[in-house]
């Protein structure tokens, strides 16, 4: 009988396969996001837009 995983089962996954799934796994800084990027291949940026975006997100300066 197959077996069905759950939303947060393939999540995990896909960050395992991709190498994500331990914390800081290419280390810490600036040299770390570019070990990453060259791992992965890809950059993707997305954009939050709403009103109050530093009272979602405190550490976020707005300038």
């Amino acid at each position: 009988m197959p077996t069905h995983n759950t939303l947060p089962q393939w999540a995990a996954a896909t960050l395992a396969c991709q190498g994500l799934a331990v914390e800081a796994a290419f280390g810490a800084g600036k040299t770390a996001v570019l070990k990453a990027v060259q791992h992965l291949g890809y950059v993707q940026i997305d954009i939050l837009r709403t009103r109050n975006f530093q009272g979602l997100y405190p550490f976020y300066k707005i300038r």
